[in-house]
């Protein structure tokens, strides 16, 4: 691995958000971004993950990551995650009163 220890020299950090997939390439696809990418700019990699992603917490850039970050994992219905974030007004009701 070329990982950056040198954390005053290093500057680049590559973030990949979302759920990983092995239908879109799995190791074959990592390998490459790790080829092609970390390894030449010397990046440190962030993942920003499903707490219940088995398919990232198994796999090399899991393993490689020098931060990594979990969230709830809402099961494509973000509602209760944007009731979250949302503490200024009742989007539910501006959607519905637009629809």
């Amino acid at each position: 691995q070329k990982q950056s220890t040198n954390t005053i020299n290093n500057r680049t950090l590559v973030v990949l958000i979302g759920e990983f997939s092995d239908d879109v390439g799995g190791e074959v696809t990592w390998s490459s971004l790790v080829r092609n990418v970390l390894d030449p700019s010397m990046a440190d990699l962030a993942l920003l993950i499903p707490d219940n992603d088995v398919v990232a917490q198994n796999s090399s850039l899991y393993k490689r990551a020098k931060y990594i970050w979990t969230y709830q994992n809402y099961n494509n219905d973000w509602a209760d995650a944007i009731d979250l974030i949302n503490t200024t007004s009742n989007w539910r009701l501006l959607l519905n009163t637009t629809l």
